[in-house]
């Protein structure tokens, strides 16, 4: 269920953005205080202590700055008017006047805008779980009953959005997999059916293929945008003879329908998005979004974060930016589909090309579990092409805390770790890693802090063409362990043993322990650093 709360004209704009209306004039920020719709009439007086949404319905362009003047002397919070009617005088007037102004596309019906409008302002779509959708069941189911064949609703990727469910109705093999699938079935005459259908004006007769019956089909547009398509099986008895009219006035009702669950979906989830944000990036407010989300206050709460980079192709080429775009989305899009089903709760924010994911619950407890699943979702991106890496942080048990353990999984990912394969690393599991990267941020930032002895190192082999650091890193490395750390180096031990001996007098360093510590740290940020830029 979705309860509506404050919309500002603005964000009506934003949510209908895909319906072709646009804020023209006047403030973004202005509140519509009512869910209501007013239809314009130019023959009557406009209602007093007015509020909400006047459609502009009937208003010549010369008349139409006079009507925003008069809509917001009675109160009216924003006006709809067609685009070819928002003049620069209109627009002055909005401005001057203090009203918003919404352009609608010239083609979409005034029915269908006060349709749209009023679905964002009553936030009244529903689904067949409770979300959005089911009235689109509902309208196919009302549809059949009318035209007397079997209806499907489709959207432009051809995914079944919805069907009718009446008994007695003909079907065939292709419907019936494309409703177990909920996905029409990838056909040889798939490309030009639909080609026939999107082409046209009107509703198309398609001809069935085999075994398959014959069908109605009809384009759902909203003004100029294609949504997708409603079809009815035609058994050559059941749709009546002003069937394809019926089913032109079906689709643009379909059109709103379908315009109406988008937008409620969008809503919840740009809605869901932010207060997920809100928790990661912590503070005083994380607590208020955690209970917002109906969160469990005393966790546990985890933070992963996938980044990705392009994988070359065939020829060693890179992908061009449009190709790494889209390859993202699709794993944005399997991302939104997959935690559901392996963490219950799990809210998720993405940007400039990181996915942040928000797990709770006890399942989230378990890293070998939480791992194996972030493995899997990288698998499938390496497939398309694109490298994906993943970073899990620390559990932590408070909305508060959350921030510490997303910035551990946003380090993790900075860290391109061979030995563990780099491409999923966990802050319990791989802990010391995590504190090298953290130390070699604080190096870098502080150089001071590095060890002189392996400084001294450095500068030896830069003016004598030796290699006493590799040697030395490889013996830390190696628990100073000789034999492992001669045949590491491929040397004879007794070799290794005179070049240790060497590097101690060049270095200085004695056997002092904290001076000890301080040249293994220093000597192991330098392998994890891959240069030796870190104490440059």
């Amino acid at each position: 269920m979705f309860v509506r709360e404050d919309v500002t004209a603005g964000e009506l704009a934003h949510r209908l953005e895909a319906a072709g209306l646009e804020l023209l004039a006047g403030p973004a920020g202005a509140v519509v205080r009512s869910a209501s719709c007013t239809v314009n009439e130019p023959l009557a007086a406009l209602p007093k202590n007015a509020a909400g949404v006047l459609l502009g319905v009937g208003v010549a362009d010369v008349n139409a700055a006079q009507l925003v003047r008069d809509a917001r002397s009675c109160g009216f919070d924003a006006v709809v008017l067609h685009r070819t009617g928002v003049t620069a005088e209109v627009i002055d007037t909005a401005d001057e006047v203090g009203l918003a102004v919404l352009g609608a596309e010239p083609a979409m019906a005034w029915l269908q805008v006060e349709r749209v409008v009023s679905s964002v302002l009553t936030g009244s779509a529903r689904s067949t779980d409770g979300g959005p959708g089911s009235d689109l069941f509902d309208f196919a189911n009302s549809v059949a009953s009318v035209v007397g064949g079997a209806v499907s609703i489709e959207d432009l990727s051809q995914r079944v959005l919805a069907y009718s469910t009446l008994d007695g109705q003909p079907i065939d093999d292709d419907r019936r997999d494309s409703i177990l699938g909920r996905q029409v079935p990838d056909l040889p005459e798939n490309d030009a059916q639909y080609a026939a259908v999107l082409g046209a004006g009107g509703p198309v007769h398609i001809s069935g293929v085999g075994a398959a019956l014959d069908r109605w089909a009809v384009a759902i547009r909203l003004g100029a945008e294609t949504l997708g398509t409603l079809w009815v099986v035609d058994t050559g008895q059941s749709v009546p003879d002003d069937g394809p009219a019926m089913l032109q006035r079906a689709a643009e009702l379909a059109a709103v329908l379908m315009l109406q669950a988008r937008t409620a979906a969008a809503f919840e989830s740009e809605r869901r998005s932010a207060l997920v944000r809100t928790i990661l990036v912590g503070g005083a407010e994380a607590r208020f979004a955690a209970e917002r989300l109906g969160l469990d206050l005393t966790g546990p709460f985890v933070a992963m974060t996938f980044v990705g980079e392009a994988h070359p192709d065939e020829d060693g080429e890179g992908p061009g930016p449009e190709v790494v775009r889209l390859r993202w989305q699709r794993f944005l899009t399997m991302v939104r589909g997959y935690t559901p089903g392996w963490i219950p709760a799990v809210g998720l924010h993405a940007e400039a090309g990181a996915i942040d994911l928000l797990l709770h619950g006890d399942e989230s407890r378990d890293s070998s579990r939480v791992v194996a699943n972030a493995e899997v979702l990288i698998e499938r991106a390496l497939a398309w092409g694109l490298r994906v890496r993943a970073g899990i942080g620390s559990v932590v048990e408070a909305p508060e805390r959350v921030r510490e353990s997303r910035m551990e999984a946003e380090a993790l990912t900075q860290i391109d770790d061979g030995r563990r394969g780099g491409r999923v690393l966990h802050a319990e599991r791989d802990h010391g890693v995590l504190a090298l990267w953290w130390l070699r941020q604080t190096v870098r930032d502080r150089p001071g802090i590095a060890s002189p002895h392996v400084r001294r190192l450095l500068e030896h082999d830069a003016r004598h063409g030796s290699d006493f650091v590799k040697t030395w890193v490889t013996w830390f490395d190696h628990a100073m362990d000789t034999a492992s750390s001669a045949a590491a180096l491929s040397v004879h031990p007794n070799t290794l043993r005179y070049r240790l001996r060497r590097a101690t007098e060049i270095s200085g360093l004695t056997g002092d322990p904290d001076d000890l510590l301080v040249a293994w740290l220093t000597a192991r940020l330098l392998v994890l650093d891959g240069e030796r830029r870190l104490l440059a």
